[in-house]
């Protein structure tokens, strides 16, 4: 009766075991930030061809999660899992063999995954592999058609990458016959989705009336959305049109404002118009050292107007001024243009 017993107590104490180094164990550990145990039982797993524990090791290996981070193990366990058929292993791969992050590129490895993964309708992957074919990257012969079919169905999963690129293509009549509206209806998709390129170049599109109708008050809605997402271009052209009037009220403060913007990013045309502001007073107070600093800052990125602005206004300084001013300019560069 004891031997009955004892062999029952063993075994439950190793059903107990195998219970507790089963994935949805190592998954709860995973979740509650226990990554070390998360990591014993995954390997475990993983020693037994588990292609979900392969795959988290890959991922625990390249965030560094418990381990060292690895970019080399990390790739080994997702190669592990995206042959046995782990789509997220395969997504996660491509990128990191194709541009080599952190470790050898191998591009065609990397566009191998990038096509397995398309297949199961990943955005991204689809998105990529389009690129590619479409422009022949990497020495990869080009097919525009497969590429643009990549592109749509990237698209159709609301991608904005792809609707971008989509509308360039159609803006541009690259393989496809140049359609204005067509280009037009995908920057809008994107731009709806937030992405700021998108939003700067559908505000181009109506203050011109191409693929769309003419408005400059809608032009300037979709400018400034993309200046308040930091797009320096638009930061730069929202400055313009409150300079302007142009589908906004007249606001030389919101000028000068957006133009600062724009000039904290280096944003050139923005040095020559702020120091055009500070020389004439308009939106700020007048104030000719400040306007030098900024036409010096144009004028050291070989503009030639910034030079003709500096060099004029040089004239009517005095050598204290000057000095201050150059001064200012050098300190402004040092600090990447933030604060001048």
């Amino acid at each position: 009766m004891k031997k009955i017993f004892t062999f029952i107590l063993i075994t439950l104490i190793s059903f107990n075991v195998y219970a507790a180094d089963n994935l949805d164990a190592a998954n709860k550990a995973y979740g509650n930030s226990n990554f070390k145990e998360a990591f014993r039982i995954y390997k475990l797993q993983a020693q037994k061809n588990n292609p979900i524990a392969q795959y988290m090791l890959g991922k625990m290996y390249l965030n560094g999660d418990f381990v060292k981070r690895d970019y080399a193990t990390a790739v080994f366990y997702y190669r592990m899992a995206a042959n046995n058929k782990v789509f997220e292993a395969m997504k996660e791969i491509a990128p990191i063999l194709y541009y080599g992050v952190g470790v050898d590129k191998n591009i065609e490895e990397g566009i191998k995954w990038f096509a397995e993964a398309a297949k199961y309708n990943d955005a991204f992957s689809q998105y990529k592999l389009g690129e590619i074919y479409f422009n022949g990257f990497n020495g990869v012969q080009a097919n525009k058609e497969e590429g643009l079919k990549l592109y749509k169905q990237s698209a159709e999963q609301n991608f904005v990458l792809a609707l971008h690129d989509l509308g360039l293509i159609y803006a541009s009549g690259s393989y496809v016959e140049k359609d204005n509206n067509e280009a037009f209806k995908y920057f809008k998709r994107a731009a709806e989705l937030k992405y700021k390129e998108s939003q700067f170049v559908v505000g181009k599109l109506y203050a011109e009336g191409l693929g769309t109708i003419q408005s400059k008050t809608e032009a300037f809605k979709w400018i400034k959305l993309a200046a308040e997402q930091g797009y320096s271009d638009a930061q730069y052209e929202v400055g313009f049109m409150y300079e302007e009037g142009l589908g906004t009220d007249k606001d030389l403060s919101n000028a000068a404002y957006w133009y600062k913007q724009a000039a904290e990013q280096g944003q050139n045309k923005a040095f020559n118009n702020l120091g055009r502001m500070y020389m004439q007073g308009q939106g700020v107070v007048q104030d000719f050292v400040k306007a030098h600093m900024w036409f010096n800052l144009s004028a050291s990125k070989g503009t030639e107007v910034g030079i003709k602005n500096r060099d004029m206004l040089a004239k009517s300084l005095t050598q204290q001024q000057l000095t201050e001013a150059q001064k200012l300019a050098s300190d402004c560069e040092a600090r990447k243009y933030k604060g001048c």
